[in-house]
């Protein structure tokens, strides 16, 4: 009998204008072999900056993650697991958390992405915005020039249970950030952060 791989990180990479996006990105809490839109359930989203390293097996459609260094996916999904372990809350079944960015062009140099955004006529966005899940994580960092106005749609959304760690004060605020808090990125999050 075969025993089939489960995966942890999946997403879809479409290509428009020479450019490459990375939309649909998932973490599932427990290994997921194939996702499923039916049985799958989206328990929270966290929002970074933009895709950086991951890259695709396949373009077009809903595939495993080829991680290539990028720490972020990982370190998302161990804190939500260390969250689940503290709470003594199983993990849901199917439950995977979404990565929303501010901007979805795919370059692990954002000085680099953000020059090269406002060439493209028609950029790609994830539809998975129109439908925030109860618990929105704020993770893109610290303030940077050229990144306010991609925060505004997250900002001015209805989200329940919003938070973010912000650096001035060492600690997990439980609210949305302004587009000039520091906030946290997962680089370098330690357990515990």
């Amino acid at each position: 009998m075969k025993v089939e791989a489960k995966m942890n990180y999946y997403a879809k990479f479409l290509n428009r204008e020479k450019q490459q996006f990375r939309l649909d990105t998932r973490i599932y809490l427990d290994s997921c072999a194939s996702p499923q839109k039916s049985k799958d359930n989206c328990i929270a989203a966290v929002v970074a900056k933009n895709p950086g390293s991951a890259s695709p097996i396949r373009l077009g459609s809903l595939e495993e993650l080829t991680l290539d260094g990028d720490k972020l996916l990982p370190t998302v999904r161990n804190r939500f697991l260390d969250a689940f372990e503290i709470a003594g809350v199983p993990v849901p079944a199917n439950g995977f958390v979404r990565v929303w960015n501010l901007l979805y062009l795919c370059n692990p140099n954002l000085n680099e992405a953000l020059k090269t955004y406002p060439t493209i006529k028609r950029p790609l966005g994830c539809k998975s915005e129109r439908s925030f899940p109860p618990i929105v994580w704020f993770a893109w960092g610290p303030p940077e020039n050229g990144l306010d106005e991609y925060k505004a749609r997250f900002l001015e959304a209805k989200i329940v249970d919003a938070f973010f760690y912000d650096m001035d004060k060492s600690k997990v605020i439980a609210k949305k950030p302004k587009p000039d808090s520091r906030v946290k990125h997962t680089q370098g999050m330690q357990k515990g952060q």
